[in-house]
């Protein structure tokens, strides 16, 4: 009788596999841990925190500019220069200084002085309402620092005092109030100083705005003065405004840590480690942006001392370490999971293993009869393998077109997005480029033809209309406006886009033209051929940004014969313009020749390219009626050349520019959210004669009309308002007005066309930012029943 060995568990064995398994795991997870996660933590917050002081940097300076601006516009009023020099009353110009500080609600005072230092009129801002402060009580601030600093200062100079809590009467006031004043003196009509200009700047929206841009950040928020006190402390107010508060003398970043504040009075900005933790630090000089500080006599001894704030930032150490903590217990919990995986394994290997020497005996029987049967598969089995191999490569094939459509899905929804918003930046920017335009025009038209300041207005109104046809590009790119094709000299639109190149492109880079003037016109927008020149240009200098080269452009008219080749593709015998575009760069590589006009193809790395410059290019060229080609040698550069056909018909736009600017006297209603086109618009009515009532707030335009409607010609409306739309105001105000004259005026019209303009009884429309000649002209054509 057989006998047969019972199989042993070897205990032993599995204990000692899964102590070096053990060991082995957690040696290996200790050491991805310490060497990859707490490196790339580190890196990322250093990285945030240098990131969130250059934006806090950034923050402060705008808000400076934007206070020394406010300065100079106000000490260069005609009508306070009249009060200052006897001749006129300050209530006209104490309402426009009241709605200033209200829209502004950053100035607690606003004051002018005379040359005695008697105050000529004031501004107190009592919560967030603006008062006039009466005759009476008017006081004499001749022995003020700030009054004895600002009137030894010249011309264009500005005052800036030290940021501290505002004083009166020897005390600081209760509640606190963090205070810069800010002054210059005021020049007469000859040139002569007649008195001073002094704003006291609330600077505890600065500070709250710091706080508020330091929310996602781990660090503590400090401000500090040239002198290390602290002027904001997020978590130790005890320790600000050193420098006031006599039991907060010693409260400055070198006595309270001499280590850190030895790091940072040398150095503009930087980062430093220490026993306590991350210190990350930028600096601030008010006087770079054209503040000048001091007293006269450091002003006549050119010694003016330069005032410095610095930002600081400080993440204590134990924070450095945070986002480990989650991250160990997570490869704790790893490291179990796979310690029961693995002994799990281990004892089924085992047990396996006894399971296997009992088997072989049997095994051995069965190996003639599997080996008979395996050679009666083996046919059949090469059959359905070559049909898995076929089933497997028509999936891979399957899946390869799958991932390009979501990838060319994914890549449409985000242009679709950027779309979107740039819609909408460029709606608000043309609210912004509305008065600058206006304003520049009007100034143009009221200066004497040889005024010294006459090509200065020329140069702001070209730039304002280059501005307008580029923000009609952006709209063009969100679907929200289509280009109107006019007669057009393609040369002053090619130089123009060169000129604004010159500032973009390396200094690596040489830029040569070779246009021929007076190649005659092309039906397109200004927009379409600027477009085409940069697209092309672009990739031209990103080809050469590595090592240099030479960008060339040039120009010609060119007849194009029937016989020549390329009538037998796309075009036809007759006039043309051609544009020629080439570099020295590297090349086209050949397997990307016969794709480069497709949409989203591109051979540049990944965050330099969306792959639609010459696709967009390739499409305008062909909406114009033109034909575009390219060659393009490896190591000797790329050139792309342009056939655009010639107007045959000429140009019609003198006649319409041509018009003069008609005047007029109706009564026209203005109404727009925004108060600057507002303001705008009104001068420029004006200015023409008509009489003028305005209003921001929808809702009062409309009450005005139900109280006024038969006093009122016409109406000029913005389209997108807060409170109400413009289709809205004009569908209330027909109740009241049914015959009323209306024009829309807004940044874009993606709400109208033909079937709603003639729906809601709209007359005509302008699109911002508007020409006084298209403002005018406009009007009068509806106001005499032409439009």
């Amino acid at each position: 009788m057989n006998s047969r060995k019972k199989p042993t568990f070897p205990v032993a064995r599995l204990a000692i596999t899964l102590t070096v398994l053990t060991a082995t795991i957690v040696a290996v997870s200790w050491a991805l841990y310490t060497t990859q996660y707490v490196k790339s933590y580190r890196e990322t917050l250093l990285a945030q925190e240098a990131y969130s002081q250059n934006l806090k940097a950034e923050y402060v300076r705008s808000q400076i500019r934007r206070l020394l601006t406010d300065v100079h516009v106000i000490s260069g009023e005609d009508r306070l220069i009249t009060i200052l020099e006897g001749s006129g009353t300050s209530i006209e110009f104490a309402d426009h200084l009241k709605r200033f500080s209200r829209y502004r609600g950053i100035y607690d005072q606003i004051r002018a002085l005379d040359l005695e230092g008697n105050e000529v009129i004031r501004i107190n801002l009592e919560g967030r309402a603006p008062v006039l402060v009466p005759t009476e009580d008017l006081q004499n601030k001749a022995h003020r620092y700030y009054y004895k600093d600002i009137i030894w200062m010249n011309r264009d100079q500005v005052y800036m005092s030290r940021f501290d809590l505002n004083v009166e009467y020897y005390e600081t006031e209760k509640p606190s109030k963090p205070t810069i004043r800010f002054g210059t003196p005021i020049f007469s009509r000859e040139g002569s100083k007649i008195g001073v200009l002094v704003l006291n700047y609330l600077g505890d929206d600065l500070l709250k705005e710091l706080l508020n841009l330091s929310f996602n950040s781990p660090g503590e928020l400090m401000l500090l003065d040239q002198d290390g006190f602290w002027l904001l402390n997020e978590n130790h107010k005890d320790m600000e405004w050193g420098f006031m508060i006599p039991d907060r003398a010693h409260c400055t970043m070198a006595e309270q840590n001499p280590k850190a504040w030895q790091e940072i009075k040398d150095s503009l900005s930087g980062q430093f480690i220490l026993n306590d933790g991350l210190y990350t630090f930028t600096k601030i000089y008010p006087k770079t942006l054209g503040v000048v500080c001091g007293n006269p006599s450091e002003l006549a001894s050119d010694t003016v001392s330069e005032p410095e704030w610095i930002i600081l930032s400080f993440v204590p150490r134990n924070k450095l370490h945070t986002g480990g903590t989650g991250t160990m217990v997570m490869f704790g919990l790893t490291d179990a999971l796979l310690l029961v995986l693995l002994g799990s394994i281990s004892v089924k290997l085992l047990i396996a293993t006894n399971r296997r020497r009992a088997a072989e005996l049997e095994l051995r029987r069965l190996n003639q009869a599997l080996e008979k049967k395996v050679g009666n598969r083996t046919q059949s089995l090469s059959k359905a393998n070559a049909a898995l191999r076929n089933e497997v490569q028509h999936h891979q094939q399957s899946l390869m077109e799958k991932n390009e459509i979501e990838a060319q899905l994914r890549q449409a929804q985000k242009m679709e997005a950027i779309g979107t918003l740039a819609g909408g930046v460029a709606h608000d920017f043309n609210n912004i480029l509305t008065p600058i335009l206006g304003n520049a025009e009007m100034a143009a038209i009221q200066m004497d033809k040889n005024h010294p300041l006459q090509l200065e207005m020329s140069e702001i109104i070209t730039a304002a209309k280059r501005a307008k046809e580029l923000i009609q590009q952006i709209l063009m790119f969100s679907r929200k406006n289509e280009q109107e094709m006019l007669p057009l000299r393609m040369e002053l639109v090619v130089k123009e886009a060169v000129r604004l190149l010159r500032h973009a492109i390396p200094a690596t880079i040489d830029i040569q033209t070779d246009i021929e003037p007076n190649c005659g016109e092309v039906r397109a927008s200004p927009t379409q051929i600027h477009q085409i020149v940069m697209n092309l240009c672009t990739n031209a200098y990103q080809a050469m940004d590595e090592e240099g080269g030479s960008l060339t452009i040039s120009m010609r008219r060119e007849q194009i014969d029937p016989d020549n080749y390329r009538c037998q593709i796309n075009m036809t015998a007759g006039a043309y313009i051609r544009l020629e575009i080439s570099d020295t760069g590297p090349g086209i590589p050949e397997d990307a020749k016969e794709r480069i006009f497709e949409p989203y193809y591109t051979t540049k790395e990944v965050g330099k390219g969306t792959g639609l410059g010459l696709s967009v290019v390739h499409t305008t060229v062909q909406d114009l009626k033109g034909h575009i080609e390219f060659s393009s040698v490896a190591g000797q550069g790329t050139t792309f050349t342009i056939f655009l056909p010639v107007n045959a018909k000429g140009s019609t736009r003198e006649g319409i520019d041509a018009r003069a600017i008609p005047p007029g006297s109706e009564h026209i209603l203005i109404v727009d959210d925004q108060e600057s086109v507002v303001q705008m618009q009104v001068r420029m009515l004006g200015n023409l004669g008509y009489k003028t009532t305005a209003f921001i707030n929808p809702h009062e335009g409309l009450e005005y009309i139900r109280n006024n409607a038969r006093k009122v010609d016409l109406l000029i409306t913005d389209m997108a308002m807060p409170k109400m739309t413009g289709l809205k105001l004009i569908e209330q105000i027909r109740q009241y007005a049914p015959d009323m004259k209306i024009i829309i005026c807004s940044g874009f019209m993606e709400e109208m066309n033909r079937e709603t303009a003639q729906a809601f009884g709209i007359h005509g429309y302008l699109r911002k930012p508007v020409s006084i000649k298209d403002l005018s002209n406009l009007v009068r054509d509806i106001l005499d029943g032409k439009g």
